[in-house]
């Protein structure tokens, strides 16, 4: 399903978190994707990374949500 509503950023630490934290992430992808939106998964690669994901998501119009 395509959405109408523009598309969700979803950025992720890999190296963040137990299993249970990854397998909450893959979840709240999938429900996501089940609600209709586009989600475009970002892997930090430091906290340099994660500024410059966060910052150029927030300033793509067609972002809705970080």
């Amino acid at each position: 399903m395509t959405s109408k509503k523009g598309h969700v950023e979803f950025i992720v630490n890999p190296k963040s978190g137990a299993i249970l934290k990854k397998r909450t992430a893959r979840k709240f992808e999938s429900h996501l994707r089940d609600k209709g939106w586009e989600v475009l998964v970002r892997r930090t690669k430091s906290m340099v990374h994660v500024c410059e994901l966060a910052t150029k998501a927030a300033t793509d119009a067609d972002c809705e949500v970080v």
